[in-house]
């Protein structure tokens, strides 16, 4: 199986992400339509051994842990 996660950080070529603005319903979480063209990733921002969305949480909270501690 391929290892198809990845981490694209702000300001990558070809990385466009646009609000979705006037939704019906209010959420808790911001909404986006996120556009990938011709974008390279770099090896290390490969989330590799991350199998599910459990896996991404834990990757998720790691990055704000390091975020408050700084």
């Amino acid at each position: 199986m391929s290892n198809n996660r990845f981490i694209v950080k702000n300001g990558t070529p070809g990385y466009t992400a646009t609000k979705i603005e006037n939704k019906i319903a209010v959420r808790v979480v911001q909404n986006g339509d996120i556009v990938l063209k011709d974008v390279f990733v770099p090896d290390e921002d490969r989330l590799v051994g991350v199998n599910s969305f459990q896996d991404i949480a834990k990757v998720v909270k790691s990055f704000c842990i390091i975020l408050v501690s700084k």
